[in-house]
C-alpha cells in the first residue's frame, strides 16, 4: 500500500478514535487496564494513553502487516501488543486480509462477499475467547472494532472489572435510491438490540452521543451504516 493510501486510512481511524475518546469522557472509566480488540496500527492505544497516561493497554491485532505497524507505533509506551484475534469461542480462526489496513475480517461476512475484490489473502490466526481475555486481563475499559464480528461475542456475565465498553457496530444502510444495503450480517438490528439489552441487565447505561445518536431498541431509521456504541456502569 502506498503512503498516500496509508495516511488516508490513518486519518479515517483518527476520526473514529476522536469520537470514541469524547464518549469515554462521559463514562466511569478514569484510567486503568484497557482491552483493545482490533487494535489495527495502534491509533486507539496511543490516544487512550494520551488521555489517561497511567493506563496500560493490551492491544490484540490478527493482521501480520498491521501488527508490524502497531509494534512500531507503541514501542516504549505502556502497551502490550498481541498478534492474535479475540474470538467468540475459537482458539484458531481464519483471518481474511484486506488490501488496506482496515476492514480485514475473521468471518465470512456479507461485506466480504460484496467486496471480494479488496480481499487479497487469508490465513489462520491464534484466537482467545472474549470471556477468557477479560478474565485474564481484568480490564476496566473494553474497546471493540472488529468489522462486524462484534455481533458474535457473548456479552453476558461480564467481569465486574469492566465499567466501560466502546465499540464500532456495523449496520445495514439505505442508499439514496431507498434500497437497503446489507450489513455485516442479515439480522444486525436484532443482534444490536440484544447486545444492548444484555449490557443493560448488567447495569450498563447507554452513553448518548448527540452528534451520532442511534436508538438501541431496534427503531433504527437506516441513517448510518456504522455507529460507535458506548456503555458504562
Amino acid at each position: 500500500m502506498n503512503s498516500k493510501q496509508f495516511n488516508f486510512e490513518l486519518e479515517d481511524m483518527r476520526h473514529d478514535v476522536n469520537i470514541m475518546a469524547k464518549l469515554i469522557e462521559h463514562t466511569n472509566f478514569n484510567g486503568g487496564t484497557v482491552l483493545d480488540i482490533g487494535a489495527c496500527v495502534g491509533v486507539f492505544a496511543e490516544r487512550i494513553l494520551d488521555d489517561y497516561p497511567t493506563s496500560r493497554v493490551y492491544s490484540f491485532e490478527p493482521s501480520d502487516t498491521n501488527f508490524t505497524y502497531l509494534v512500531d507505533r507503541v514501542t516504549g509506551k505502556n502497551v502490550i501488543p498481541m498478534n492474535m484475534a479475540v474470538t467468540n469461542n475459537e482458539e484458531e480462526i481464519t483471518f481474511y486480509v484486506c488490501e488496506g489496513i482496515q476492514q480485514g475480517v475473521v468471518f465470512n461476512s456479507v461485506y466480504r462477499q460484496q467486496h471480494r475484490d479488496i480481499f487479497i489473502d487469508e490465513y489462520v490466526v491464534q484466537g482467545i475467547p472474549l470471556r477468557q481475555a477479560i478474565n485474564l486481563i481484568r480490564p476496566s475499559l473494553v474497546k471493540i472494532d472488529v468489522e462486524g464480528y462484534e455481533y458474535f461475542y457473548d456479552y453476558s456475565n461480564l467481569s465486574d472489572s469492566v465499567n466501560t465498553i466502546v465499540m464500532e457496530v456495523h449496520m445495514s444502510d439505505i442508499s439514496v435510491e431507498g434500497k437497503i444495503i446489507r450489513g455485516a450480517i442479515d439480522n444486525d438490528v436484532e443482534k444490536y438490540s440484544n447486545i444492548i439489552n444484555q449490557l443493560k441487565l448488567q447495569g450498563f447505561d447507554y452513553v448518548i452521543n448527540p452528534d451520532y445518536n442511534f436508538p438501541w431498541n431496534g427503531s433504527w431509521d437506516g441513517s448510518s451504516n456504522t455507529h460507535l456504541l458506548c456503555m458504562t456502569r
